[in-house]
């Protein structure tokens, strides 16, 4: 396949999305956000644990979450990746704060990145029609969600436009490794 061809396909495809269920219910929302910790914490401690019959505590604390949740109204959001030198121009106007270890280890200030990149790659899904939101709503919404729900849709941005890229330039790296290998042992 061609450069050509490669870029068209590209181009073609259907953007990266991510579908995120918030709650507007900053109370609930740390409530859960406490249990999922929890919740994380008891299936690692279950991980190491070697005894014959050791029970998952972290069951229970996910199927309280579950019943927390069912009862709790969410709105749905999709939030997309966002073209390659817009994501670059934003997160170049928003570098690391020295003294935030997560800024360090990404390079940019996510916090303030969220924000920003919220209006041009999310939306609310309703009755899973796609609707654009003004920056105005966008920073209304983000005021009034619990830290635990920001956190969220700042982890789903960072995946689709960090993360799942640079895992993809992996994966190709190795194939293209594989590739060239089994070539190398055919001629």
């Amino acid at each position: 396949m061609s450069f050509q061809d490669r870029l068209a396909a590209a181009k073609a495809a259907p953007k990266a999305s991510m579908d995120l269920e918030v709650l507007l219910d900053a109370d609930l929302s740390d409530q859960i956000g406490q249990l999922e910790a929890e919740r994380d914490r008891l299936a690692d401690d279950f991980k190491r644990d070697a005894r014959l019959g050791a029970v998952d505590q972290s069951i229970a604390v996910g199927e309280r979450i579950d019943e927390m949740l069912s009862s709790a109204t969410v709105d749905k959001f999709r939030f997309y990746r966002m073209d390659g030198l817009k994501w670059a121009a934003l997160i170049a106007e928003h570098p690391p704060r020295t003294h935030v270890a997560l800024d360090l280890r990404y390079g940019f200030n996510l916090h303030e990145v969220t924000p920003a990149a919220v209006v041009s790659c999310g939306r609310l899904l309703d009755s899973e029609n796609e609707v654009s939101l003004p920056k105005e709503q966008w920073n209304d919404l983000l005021a009034v969600l619990s830290g635990h729900e920001v956190e969220r849709i700042a982890d789903a941005l960072f995946v689709l436009n960090e993360w799942d890229p640079e895992r993809a330039v992996q994966r190709a790296k190795k194939a293209s490794a594989r590739q060239a290998g089994s070539a190398q042992k055919s001629s």
